[in-house]
């Protein structure tokens, strides 16, 4: 038993996501103790490496349970508690429960595991990049799990054969499709982080094949009785993975055939997907994530690209009580309900009653968040709006959900855009009274000029005839509501999408599509370069061969005398360590190396 539970803690490094959380699907997916109870098993598994001599291993473990520790912190509630699933909508929606979930059970679990694992780590160990940073495999899952996740360079794509159909727990917990994107060092929320389909298969979404059928648009994600997936490796190296993702008819189902050829490399994915079989007019989805429960994103649609991210919320919020803002128009302070803060909180009588807040600081001006406390206590389906306006300018309107009862207080947060210094101006109108969601406090972030870009995830139609559609309704799946964007090609051909996830200082989206150059299922754009069996970035190549040309000016740079699999770190172009799969010499600039096989040499 020891073989085997030590077998499959090593075998799940290679199956967390950028963020270090755990894979998407399963049985309770998206339930925030599965992260917890890995953490458990790496902490034991660090101290059992360490004592058994195996100190890489042991770094492994210990940084994979930081990871899952640190994922936590996503999804902590404003009373310290932390979100059952993982998300932050109110506790009384029970969003993606199962029948069996509850607050007390699965938040005790959850801590009791942080707290094992707390216990667990008896001795300091030195951290190690752990498989999924790393890359350089795709695993196949046995049909118990039906799901391949691929990793080139800390880039993971995951990815569901079989959609569930049983509705155990009364949760589908398995989505056909590509489930996630997510990459070391990045906020994989925004990968998507899951699919999801509804219990009845009313409504889902991941990023999969969408077909026309008697004149409705089909997703093959809700149709898990119908179609399964198949996932072809063709190529497999650190920094690249080559595959195709095929996704058809079940044995005794009609329908059409697609085929998704995936190009991984730690930069993004290039997924070209194509109709097989079948005469259908034919899309794929994008899931474009928007909001997490309390988070309202920074979403963009435009005509080739979609993108998603956190507003930037540098600095701690200022708070601004709602009896310090003028009242108006049926708005009043009033003091009935437990659990607010400071003397009071507004609540309106009637539609158009507001709440102006002036004075506002806006630190140096520019981009950032505004958040609302409130509470909203009726049925679990019932949600409010109210018009914001900034500085005059309306914003998208507010939409408050239930907290289940009017003592029980939550926070939404908007991005907004604030001018320089104290003169902002913060005004929001109740548009549904009676009954409108009360106001406890108004938080704000201000700007800050010299703060980070927040991560962001770029979906990127690659060709001038591909069409978005994003008229379809949010799905509300385990990490909050997505945009399904429908892509079709409109001269019937392939949908090519490349998946760009972005850090600060990274190309944005409009440059790197620009810049992508195609030849086959070759590729270039300014984040690198694909061809065959070799992968040029900005800190990295290798891939499999006898030599590699880096500056692309048609020589080669490094050569080897017989073929190998290698990579290279670069720093402004050049070769600063290598690494080969076997032994080998390599010449770089004159000199040759001579390497053993996976001993990597820093060049001086």
């Amino acid at each position: 038993m020891r073989e085997i539970v030590e077998h499959t803690l090593r075998s799940s490094l290679l199956l967390l996501g950028g963020s270090g959380e755990a894979p998407a699907g399963g049985r309770t997916g998206e339930h925030i103790w599965n992260d917890s109870i890995y953490a458990v098993g790496f902490e034991m598994m660090a101290e059992i490496s360490k004592r058994n001599g195996d100190l890489r291993r042991a770094g492994q473990f210990r940084r994979a349970a930081q990871l899952l520790m640190q994922s936590h912190a996503r999804f902590q509630q404003e009373r310290g508690w932390f979100s059952i699933t993982k998300n932050q909508f109110h506790a009384s929606l029970m969003h993606r429960y199962a029948t069996w979930s509850g607050m007390a059970n699965y938040e005790g679990f959850t801590l009791t595991c942080v707290a094992e694992a707390l216990l667990a780590r008896k001795t300091e160990i030195a951290e190690e990049a752990t498989p999924s940073e790393i890359g350089g495999y795709a695993v196949t899952l046995d049909p118990s799990f039906s799901n391949v996740l691929v990793n080139a360079g800390g880039m993971q794509a995951q990815m569901c054969m079989r959609g569930e159909t049983d509705a155990y727990g009364g949760v589908q917990w398995h989505t056909l499709g590509i489930t996630r994107f997510s990459r070391t060092g990045w906020e994989s929320r925004l990968g998507p982080g899951a699919g999801h389909v509804n219990p009845n298969f009313s409504d889902g979404v991941s990023f999969s094949p969408v077909f026309l059928e008697n004149g409705q648009w089909t997703r093959v994600c809700c149709q898990p009785q119908r179609f399964g997936g198949n996932f072809q490796a063709e190529f497999v190296h650190p920094l690249l993975v080559r595959g195709i993702y095929t996704i058809a008819p079940l044995p005794g189902q009609t329908g059409p055939t697609f085929a998704m050829h995936l190009t991984l490399t730690p930069d993004g994915a290039l997924v070209d997907t194509a109709r097989t079989s079948g005469t259908e007019q034919f899309g794929v989805l994008w899931p474009l994530f928007e909001f997490d429960g309390r988070n309202v994103l920074n979403r963009n649609v435009g005509t080739v690209i979609a993108s998603t991210a956190y507003a930037c919320t540098a600095g701690t919020a200022k708070v601004l009580q709602a009896e310090a803002a003028t009242t108006s128009g049926g708005a009043a302070v009033a003091a009935e309900h437990t659990g607010f803060h400071g003397a009071g909180y507004a609540q309106f009588s009637m539609p158009g009653g507001a709440l102006e807040w002036r004075g506002v600081d806006g630190g140096d001006g520019g981009a950032t968040a505004v958040g609302f406390r409130y509470a909203l206590g009726l049925d679990s389906q019932s949600t409010k709006r109210a018009k914001l306006i900034v500085n005059g300018v309306a914003q998208p309107d507010l939409i408050f959900l239930s907290t289940g009862a009017w003592n029980d207080w939550h926070q939404l947060y908007v991005p907004v855009t604030l001018a320089r210094g104290t003169q902002n101006i913060i005004r929001i109108e109740s548009a549904d009274a009676p009954d409108s969601a009360t106001i406890d406090e108004l938080h704000v972030h201000g700007a800050v000029a010299a703060a980070p870009e927040p991560d962001q995830q770029n979906f990127i139609a690659l060709k001038d005839s591909h069409q978005l559609d994003a008229s379809s309704p949010a799905v509300r799946g385990g990490y909050g509501e997505f945009r399904p964007v429908r892509v079709i090609d409109t001269k019937g051909g392939p949908v090519q999408t490349f998946v760009y996830p972005r850090n600060a200082g990274d190309p944005d989206a409009a440059s790197v599509r620009a810049s992508f150059a195609r030849n086959g299922q070759d590729f270039s754009s300014v984040l690198g370069r694909v061809k065959g069996k070799l992968y040029v970035g900005r800190t990295s190549a290798g891939g499999e061969g006898t030599a590699i040309d880096l500056d692309n000016d048609g020589k080669n740079d490094v050569t080897f005398d017989h073929t190998c699999a290698f990579v290279l770190q670069l720093r402004n172009g050049r070769v600063t360590a290598i690494e080969a799969d076997r032994p080998a010499k390599a010449m770089i600039a004159g000199k040759e190396i001579k390497l053993a096989a996976f001993t990597p040499v820093t060049l001086r």
